[in-house]
Order: C-alpha cells, then sequence, then structure tokens
C-alpha cells in the first residue's frame, strides 16, 4: 500500500518537481550507479504511483490520528487476505459478521459493551474468540480473560484483576494496590489507549464490575465483549444483547459430518440415523461435535443403541457443560427446572403457572429466570426445552429420588400421568 504525503501523484510517476531533482545529475546523485539500473528505478516509481492507497494532501485532523487510521485500514486489508483460521467451525462467519457490524455502528466514541448469551456449549466463547483474533490489530492495547466463572473461584478475581490490567497496559510488573481503587488509579494510562476486552464465561454482575470497573475509565471507542448464559447480566450493566442462535439445518448437517464423516456426506445407510442425531442435538453445536466423533467409523447397530441410550441418559462430556447451568440455580429456580424437565415441557404457560402457584411457588418470575438464562424458552405460549436439558433434568431428579407420595398425590389431581412419571414414581417407591 502506497502512501503519497502532500505530493501529487504525477509529479509520482513522471518524476517532476522535487521527484526530478535527483535524477538531473544522476552520475553526481548516484555515483557508480549505471543508466539501466537508474531508468529501473524510473520504471518502479511510476508503476509504485499507480498502487492503490493513500493521497494526502491536506488533513483535517492530527498527523497521529492519521497514522492510526491508516494503520486499522492496513490491518484490516492483511487481515482480509490473510486464512481465517475458523476452518471446521461451521457458522462463525455469518455469526461475525453480525457483531463485526453491531461493534462498529453509532456511538463511534463511546465505549460499548456486546454480550454473547446463550445455553452452555452452543459457542459463545469460540465466537468471542475468532472474533477477537480478528479485530485485536484495530485497537491500542486488547485482553481475552477466559473461563471467569471457574478461575474466579479456583484464583479469585483479584489474580483475574491483575492479569487484565497488566496485558492492557503491556506491564508485566504492574502493581495495582488496593483492587477497588485499581481502575482509578490506572485511568490516566487507560484512556491513552482504545482498548478490546474480553469477559468469558461471566457469571455474576460483580464479576464484571470488579474487572472492568467503569465506562469513564476507558478511552471511547473501546469495546467489551461478554459471554454469559444469563442474559440479564447484560441487561443489568445496559450493554447490547446477542443470543447467539442455533446451527440451522444445513450448518448442522455440516459440522455433524465434518466430525462423523469427515466431511463426507452420509452414505444411504446413515442417513435415517444422521437425521436422529441431528433431530436430538437440535443445532448445538457441541452435541454435533461431540456425538459426531464418537460415532465415526461405527456400525449401524452401535449408532441406534447410542440413540436408544440417550433418550434416557445424557453424554457425559455434554453433561458436564450443562450440569453448570443448574448448579448455579437457586433451590426454587432448580425446583422449578426439574418440575418443568420432568412433567411440563411444551405445556401451557398459564398451565403451569397455575399449577406451581398452587402449590406455594411464585412461578412467573422464576419462569423469566430460567428464560434468561438460556434453560428453557417460550414457543407459542408453551414452555419449552432443548432435549439435552430435558434428559439432564430427568437424571438429575431420578439421583436425587426427588418424587415422593404427596408429590404423586399432588400431581395426579391435575392429570398428570405420563409414562416419564410413572417411571418416576416406580423409582420413588422401589
Amino acid at each position: 500500500m502506497k502512501i503519497l504525503y502532500k505530493v501529487d501523484k504525477s509529479d509520482v510517476e513522471k518524476q517532476e518537481k522535487s521527484f526530478a531533482v535527483p535524477f538531473e545529475v544522476p552520475e553526481v546523485t548516484f555515483p557508480g550507479v549505471t543508466a539501466e539500473e537508474i531508468s529501473s528505478w524510473r520504471a518502479a516509481l511510476a508503476t509504485a504511483s499507480n498502487i492503490l492507497g493513500y493521497v494526502v494532501k491536506e488533513i483535517s485532523t492530527s498527523e497521529a490520528k492519521l497514522v492510526d487510521e491508516i494503520a486499522v485500514d492496513t490491518f484490516k486489508k492483511l487481515n482480509d487476505l490473510a486464512p481465517s483460521g475458523n476452518e471446521g467451525l461451521v457458522g462463525v462467519e455469518s455469526r461475525l459478521r453480525i457483531l463485526e457490524k453491531l461493534l462498529s455502528c453509532n456511538e463511534l466514541d463511546s465505549v460499548q459493551i456486546i454480550g454473547i448469551v446463550g445455553m452452555g456449549g452452543i459457542g459463545k466463547t469460540t465466537l468471542a474468540d475468532c472474533l477477537y483474533g480478528r479485530m485485536r490489530g484495530q485497537f491500542d492495547g486488547s485482553c481475552f480473560l477466559t473461563n471467569i466463572r471457574e478461575n474466579s473461584g479456583r484464583s479469585g478475581l483479584e489474580s483475574l484483576l491483575q492479569k487484565l490490567l497488566s496485558t492492557l497496559l503491556n506491564d508485566r510488573d504492574l502493581e495495582i494496590g488496593a483492587p477497588g481503587y485499581a481502575h482509578e488509579r490506572f485511568e490516566r494510562r487507560l484512556k491513552s489507549k482504545r482498548l478490546l476486552i474480553v469477559l468469558d464465561d461471566v457469571n455474576d454482575e460483580k464479576q464484571i464490575r470488579y474487572l472492568m470497573g467503569h465506562c469513564k475509565w476507558y478511552q471511547g471507542g473501546s469495546r467489551v465483549i461478554i459471554t454469559t448464559r444469563d442474559s440479564k447480566l447484560i441487561e443489568t450493566i445496559k450493554g447490547r444483547k446477542y443470543v447467539l442462535p442455533k446451527l440451522n439445518d444445513r450448518e448442522a448437517l455440516k459440522l455433524f459430518s465434518l466430525n462423523a464423516f469427515n466431511g463426507s456426506c452420509p452414505s444411504k445407510e446413515f442417513k435415517s440415523l444422521t437425521n436422529m442425531v441431528l433431530d436430538y442435538a437440535k443445532g448445538h453445536p457441541l452435541a454435533l461435535k461431540v456425538l459426531g466423533s464418537d460415532l465415526c467409523e461405527r456400525d449401524n447397530l452401535y449408532w441406534e443403541a447410542k440413540l436408544d441410550r440417550l433418550k434416557s441418559i445424557s453424554h457425559g462430556d455434554i453433561y458436564e457443560v450443562l450440569e453448570t447451568s443448574y448448579e448455579e440455580l437457586n433451590f426454587v429456580q432448580r425446583n422449578v427446572f426439574l418440575d418443568i424437565a420432568c412433567f411440563f415441557r411444551s405445556e401451557k404457560v398459564d398451565y403451569v403457572r397455575s399449577v406451581l402457584n398452587g402449590h406455594g411457588v411464585d412461578v412467573s418470575s422464576v419462569i423469566e429466570d430460567l428464560i434468561d438464562k438460556c434453560l428453557i424458552t417460550l414457543s407459542n405460549n408453551r414452555i419449552e426445552m432443548h432435549d439435552m436439558l430435558q434428559t439432564m433434568g430427568k437424571e438429575i431428579s431420578l439421583k436425587a429420588e426427588t418424587i415422593t407420595i404427596s408429590d404423586f398425590r399432588w400431581l395426579s389431581q391435575y392429570g398428570i400421568h405420563s409414562k416419564w412419571y410413572i417411571r418416576l414414581w416406580d423409582s420413588a417407591i422401589s
């Protein structure tokens, strides 16, 4: 890329004005250089003048800002030419474009917060990582704090804050002092840079407040990306929310085929079984990847047995990811979640409210909480949840032996006699 600063393109192309001076007496200017070499230099200047780039005759801003704009634009062009690194990450590109648009539109001089929201295993961290890799070169400093939910419990928030500020300010020996005043102490240095921050897997508003501080401590144009399973956290801090959608049918088939058939289309023998897996996973990337890898190069008898087991027992790797969402619920939320998983999936929300409210629970707010935490959804005024979450809920109920005779009498008065209920009942009284 060329940059012509206060220079006419034609002067460079034809070696006129100041560009003509060195060639007037070439044997003096370039002693020992042959005529052929000088001719090649002239040709190179003519070629360079026609390369796409910047021609700056006057600037309305400071030279420093101009250099910054050119650097960012150059990075974007180089990034477009470089390999994306997203091979095997099905559906990522379309979602990245949406996020880039959200991050670049409006309020360019303010600090923007974007929350990527979705259930466990749906790809929030993967998407944030791809976005971070694509955008970090456009900022003066950047930091990606991974797995905050787990790491804050293991090493504490103070350790994470130390890592965040030392990375953003490029100072390994940084001493943050009292954590409550760290951002204020380094406000001048923070404001001297446009920053990109990713807070991954946040599950508590306190984590955001502690690590990020206040927007006033950052330079306008800085961006904060938060991944979470709880959309209410993003609303609380007044950020913009992007609910990460599940993979569509085409994307789901592609991701599953990459893992189950090494990218090939399923053979006729496995088409029906593949459709059963896709119906079970319902566009959930982690499930498609894990199940695809598990079923790869297995015969159809193994597939059939696996699918049969999945009706009542979750896959271990998937279960571990989903179970963390359940563990973070309070007592009442857990009970309502299990009630829905075992008895009320696809029931009308008004009916569920009437049943559970009659049992001494103000369930309306709890249902809203479970929606915010991406554990249930509402569709046509009916409560729905992913098959994997329902299976997990049923497993938890059986392990806890939560069904009692009083539960049976209470539920039976509402006409609940599903096959699953009978199984729970048999387990409870055996």
